[in-house]
C-alpha cells in the first residue's frame, strides 16, 4: 500500500516538472 502511495507522488512529480519544462 504505501509502494503504491509513492508511486503516485512520483508520478505526480514527473507530470509537475513536464509541465513546467
Amino acid at each position: 500500500q504505501l509502494q503504491e502511495n509513492i508511486y503516485g507522488v512520483m508520478v505526480h512529480l514527473s507530470v509537475k516538472c513536464a509541465k513546467s519544462e
